[in-house]
């Protein structure tokens, strides 16, 4: 069995001019009939090939406000890259995951949250969450 993978980053700047690359393929003189495969993958931006695995990254909420927040940012972040590059609605389990990700790490967080404000890790009452007195 023989497999030839090939990676290649092109980065165009706004102002050049169009451009054209070729990849030659060649297929074995001895290959099985119907056998041969090729993959393209172009993307606009750096970011693209880590698309795939993007609702890996996301993670329902658990745990303390720190465990909490470590989970539910990367849904914030994940969800605003998508927006700015209008993929968002183009990705729909992506967009469901991200969102619900997003709203119950915000109700959890809300849990830590203390009345004058501030937020810890485990919330009004802990031992950082109360006022010296």
């Amino acid at each position: 069995e023989m497999e030839h993978v090939e990676s290649r980053y092109e980065v165009k700047k706004a102002h050049d001019k169009p451009y054209s690359i070729v990849f030659p393929i060649s297929a074995p003189e001895d290959i099985v009939a119907d056998s041969g495969r090729a993959w393209l993958s172009i993307t606009g931006d750096l970011l693209g090939p880590s698309l795939e695995g993007l609702e890996n990254l996301l993670r329902l909420p658990y745990g303390c406000g720190e465990q909490n927040m470590l989970n539910f940012a990367p849904g914030i972040s994940i969800a605003k890259y998508l927006i700015e590059t209008g993929q968002l609605d183009q990705m729909p389990s992506v967009k469901e995951k991200a969102t619900r990700v997003i709203l119950q790490g915000y109700q959890r967080e809300n849990r830590y949250r203390h009345s004058n404000g501030a937020y810890s890790a485990f919330g009004e009452n802990s031992w950082a969450g109360k006022k010296a007195e």
